[in-house]
C-alpha cells in the first residue's frame, strides 16, 4: 500500500517492498506443512485446496514483484526453492500413500538436488542468480495438474498416470534447459 502513496521516499519503498516480498516468500513455505497435516488426516479435499492456494499465492507473489519492480535476488532464490519444497513434499506424501510410484519421487528429488547444486555453483563461482524460466514454470504447472488428477484418479484413470509421466518428462526437460542456458552457453 505504501507504494501507492505519492511522494513516499524511494529508498523506504524499496526496503519496505523487499521486506514485503520476503514475507510473502516465507509464507510460500507454509503450504508444505499445511499440506502434510491435512493429507495425513486423509482430508484430500483440503489437501488439494492447500495446493491450489499455494499456487495462487505463488502467482500473486510473482505478480506483485513484477508490477512494483520488487524483484530481488532473494526472491529469485526463495520462490523457486519454496516451489521445490512443496513439490517434493506433495510427491513424498503421495508416494507414502501408494498413489504414485517411487520412480517419480526419485527422479524429481535427484533433479531438484542437481538444480540446487547447480544454482549454488553458479552463485558461488559466477555470481549468477538462477531464476525460473518458462520451462520450469510449465513443468511446475503440469505437476499441479497431475497431482490434482491423482487425487481424482477414481474418476479420471488412467489420465492421472499420463499427466504425471508428462510432468516428469517436462521437469527433466526444464532441468536440461537450465543446464544448457547456464553452463553450456556461458
Amino acid at each position: 500500500l505504501l507504494l501507492l502513496i505519492p511522494n513516499y521516499q524511494a529508498e523506504k519503498v524499496e526496503v519496505i517492498g523487499n521486506e514485503f516480498t520476503k514475507r510473502i516468500n516465507y509464507i510460500t513455505f507454509l503450504p508444505s506443512d499445511c499440506f502434510c497435516v491435512v493429507f495425513f488426516m486423509s482430508n484430500y479435499f483440503w489437501a488439494v485446496m492447500v495446493l491450489i492456494a499455494a499456487g495462487l499465492t505463488d502467482l500473486l507473489d510473482g505478480y506483485i514483484a513484477r508490477k512494483y519492480d520488487l524483484i530481488t535476488n532473494w526472491g529469485k532464490l526463495m520462490d523457486p526453492l519454496a516451489d521445490k519444497v512443496l513439490l517434493v513434499t506433495v510427491l513424498a506424501c503421495l508416494y507414502f500413500r501408494n498413489m504414485i510410484p517411487i520412480a517419480v519421487i526419485v527422479i524429481i528429488v535427484l533433479k531438484e538436488i542437481l538444480m540446487v547444486l547447480g544454482a549454488a555453483f553458479l552463485y558461488k563461482y559466477r555470481k549468477t542468480v538462477v531464476s525460473s524460466n518458462i520451462y520450469g514454470k510449465a513443468a511446475t504447472a503440469t505437476f499441479y495438474v497431475a497431482i490434482i488428477l491423482t487425487f481424482l484418479k477414481d474418476w479420471v484413470s488412467p489420465f492421472h498416470k499420463v499427466a504425471m509421466f508428462i510432468a516428469v518428462i517436462m521437469a527433466i526437460y526444464a532441468c536440461c534447459q537450465y543446464a544448457v542456458n547456464f553452463f553450456v552457453k556461458k
